[in-house]
């Protein structure tokens, strides 16, 4: 889900920020490259 979609929606709370791979794990795992990891609270 985009960040624009939860406010539209209003049933989730964003917590924090996106998370992206380190260049680290980049290294390890070229596929995580476009990953993008969001936390969010149901209400």
């Amino acid at each position: 889900m985009r960040e624009d979609q939860i406010q539209r929606n209003q049933k989730l709370r964003i917590i924090g920020k996106a998370i992206q791979p380190s260049d680290a794990e980049i290294q390890v795992n070229p596929r995580s490259r476009s990953a993008i990891l969001r936390v969010a609270e149901r209400i």
